[in-house]
């Protein structure tokens, strides 16, 4: 409200604080680190299980709390019941990367 209503000017650090921001970097280095990092957590997951959250995502906005609730409790029961959900978790319990784990290439 106060930065509406005042149309208060703010930095990366405030941002940060207000929520606008996840991440914020001194520099061109901090900020290819903080990517590195986010792209090797993002390919580390099912991509299915992305999507279906991207999908999610797109179709909670503007709904009620109890349609939200429901929406993601059948794309979580949806999630684990596909193949990428048995494939992670018997590669968990093998100790192994899973098929769809991508490992992410360094930029140059």
């Amino acid at each position: 409200r106060r930065l509406m209503l005042t149309a208060a000017r703010f930095d990366g650090a405030q941002s940060h604080e207000l929520g606008f921001a996840d991440f914020i970097a001194d520099d061109v280095a901090g900020l290819e680190a903080i990517e590195m990092q986010l792209r090797k957590q993002i390919l580390g997951c099912a991509p299915g299980a992305i999507a279906g959250t991207k999908e999610l995502l797109g179709q909670i906005t503007g709904k009620p709390r109890e349609e939200v609730i429901r929406l993601a409790a059948e794309n979580f029961a949806d999630r684990m019941v596909s193949d990428e959900s048995k494939e992670g978790i018997a590669s968990f319990f093998e100790k192994r990367r899973p098929k769809w784990a991508v490992k992410p290439e360094r930029r140059s």
